[in-house]
């Protein structure tokens, strides 16, 4: 079984336009293996939690660093919550 190792171009673009960026994002693939990418909006993350399932993870990369963080159902809900309550916002 061969494994491979070769990060997706999707996620390197997001990534170093995350690292330029004062805002994150959110990259996640639906069930029928289109990936997306957009600005971790309350619609975005509604969107990736619908497309990803309960047992699906998407990735939020951060604003000016660039991290990637892998986001289970039940992460992605308590992310959700707290972006609708105000906690994550940039400036807006």
């Amino acid at each position: 079984m061969s494994v491979n190792l070769v990060p997706c171009p999707l996620h390197t673009s997001v990534q170093r336009f995350a690292q330029k960026s004062c805002y994150d994002q959110v990259v996640w693939t639906d069930r029928e293996g289109v990936r997306h990418a957009a600005r971790v909006t309350e619609a975005s993350i509604k969107a990736a939690l619908l497309a990803c399932g309960t047992r699906g993870r998407f990735t939020v990369y951060a604003a000016r660093s660039g991290n990637g963080h892998s986001i289970s159902w039940r992460v992605g809900i308590a992310y959700f919550r707290n972006l609708r309550a105000g906690y994550y916002s940039h400036g807006d």
